[in-house]
């Protein structure tokens, strides 16, 4: 919850919700909220609904004679371009068909942050995109020497305990720079399949491609490929 003043002195209480899946009596507690924060600050509150994987939440709720009108933010229907510039950049990575390509922009949005704590936070919330997309930015942040911003967070020092036992299972003599390129090696084959269909040696090529070591130009040689035999050449 926030108070903004705003340029005519006058006072907006903004009340925000991040809403990850359809709940039952959701809206209902929103009607709940306004009512209270109306009471104790005597002005009526706007209230935003953030969703960052999509949800059925249109803005109004109606509920007998009651009435609530708010504004609701789906962020997969948003354009990256300005959550990567605003103080929330790891919501791009919610916006696009391929996040992938945004991993390298987020992490240098993150590096950019002053204060650790801030930065732990945006750590977090990139990460909850899902299993894959953490273990890239967990790699990002690697090649970065910024693990210790993992180390802030409960969900990052699991990430990084995850991956360190991923590790010591497939043994010391595999070498660490391999056991750097498997998760990228993973995110590229899954873009192989989707590019061009589940058919054989997209193992290979996407072992290839991770071992070249710089990351987003596989991915970019991958979306711009109209066939296999461009990325075998």
């Amino acid at each position: 919850m926030f108070k903004v003043v705003q340029a005519d002195g006058d006072e907006q209480v903004i009340h925000v919700e991040i809403q990850t899946r359809p709940e039952s009596g959701f809206e209902l507690r929103m009607a709940t909220y306004f009512t209270l924060l109306a009471a104790r600050y005597r002005s009526a509150p706007r209230q935003v609904v953030i969703m960052p994987i999509g949800g059925p939440y249109t803005g109004r709720y109606r509920y007998g004679r009651l009435s609530l009108d708010y504004d609701a933010v789906d962020i997969t229907r948003l354009a990256p371009e300005p959550l990567l510039a605003g103080p929330l950049a790891p919501l791009a990575l919610w916006t696009t068909e391929h996040p992938e390509l945004l991993i390298d922009d987020v992490v240098d949005r993150i590096a950019l942050e002053a204060d650790f704590e801030h930065q732990a936070v945006l750590a977090e919330l990139a990460i909850l995109k899902n299993e894959r997309i953490a273990v890239l930015i967990r790699d990002a942040l690697e090649r970065r020497n910024m693990s210790n911003v993992l180390e802030g967070t409960a969900l990052g020092k699991e990430l990084l305990a995850r991956g360190e036992a991923r590790g010591e299972a497939r043994g010391e003599a595999r070498g660490e720079a391999r056991g750097k390129t498997e998760g990228r090696t993973e995110a590229l084959h899954v873009l192989l399949v989707d590019r061009f269909g589940d058919v054989s040696g997209l193992d290979v090529i996407a072992a290839s491609l991770a071992a070249e070591g710089d990351f987003a130009s596989g991915l970019k040689r991958i979306r711009s490929a109209t066939s296999l035999q461009d990325l075998v050449d």
